[in-house]
């Protein structure tokens, strides 16, 4: 069993570098496009299962994906994929957010352990189908899964729009394949 996780195309907050965690902005045109190169990657995959956060900017780049591969199968809109709450943060300029020194310590952030409970609960759940699965979600999101499957990585790794990452199922072991 394979696990593709998407993050979402590019949006005007991602343009401007501002901090989006729950506010449901969509995909600008750059997103769309993206969503749409990225999808070629599916081509020639068997995929029988597809996840999204219900926030816009999953659920579209997933709508795009999937139609593009003519993939059957309905998508599944999953809170625990939603983007870290990021609270008094939301808003703010990434790099005022690399600058502090413990996010966790601002008003309404979602601290790590928290965000990786929610996340590894909804994706662990997926891993029962034993089918090929895709996946759409946040940056935050696709770090919480990182950082579990692969203790090497942390939330300081950069993730671009529409980054993939694969993970496999083998032997009751996640293992990263790849990370594009």
């Amino acid at each position: 069993m394979k696990i593709y996780v998407v993050r979402h195309g590019e949006t005007d907050w991602n343009k401007k570098r501002l901090i989006q965690g729950l506010i449901d902005n969509p995909l600008n045109s750059k997103g769309v496009l993206q969503a749409n190169e990225v999808s070629s990657f599916f081509q020639d995959l068997e995929i029988k299962k597809f996840y999204s956060s219900p926030l816009i900017r999953a659920s579209k780049t997933l709508e795009i994906i999937k139609n593009n591969n003519n993939f059957d199968g309905e998508i599944i809109l999953i809170d625990g994929f939603k983007e870290r709450d990021f609270g008094s943060l939301e808003g703010k300029t990434v790099e005022e957010y690399l600058e502090l020194n413990n996010p966790e310590e601002s008003v309404g952030y979602e601290k790590n352990e928290a965000l990786e409970r929610r996340v590894m609960k909804s994706f662990y759940s997926l891993l029962e189908t034993k089918e090929n699965t895709l996946i759409t979600a946040h940056a935050h999101v696709l770090k919480a899964i990182l950082v579990n499957v692969d203790a090497s990585y942390d939330y300081s790794f950069m993730l671009k729009n529409c980054a993939i990452l694969c993970i496999e199922l083998k032997e009751n072991q996640l293992i990263l394949n790849k990370i594009s």
